[in-house]
């Protein structure tokens, strides 16, 4: 479901953390192809910005190219508290 949403991807990818894919999942995930789940952003697509190893790293580069590329709409989740501002 999120194979044709997919635009590009930013940096090394990251197979030993889900969480991104499910989160773009949650909000790009094809819509109307009568199988898996829809994702609430109808017509959405997805640019990934990998970051880090495993299931941290510096947001920072990402969310700058992001910006540089020109997104409109940047998701960023991480869990810990005082880990940034």
């Amino acid at each position: 479901d999120l194979a044709s949403q997919i635009q590009s991807v930013w940096g090394t990818q990251n197979t030993a953390c889900h969480h991104g894919t499910i989160v773009a999942g949650c909000a790009a995930a094809a819509t109307n192809n009568g199988y898996g789940i829809m994702g609430v952003g109808y017509n959405s697509k997805i640019r990934a910005y990998c970051v880090g190893s495993g299931c941290s790293g510096n947001p920072w580069p990402g969310i700058w190219q992001a910006y540089l590329d020109g997104c409109r709409v940047v998701n960023v989740s991480w869990s810990g508290i005082g880990s940034y501002p």
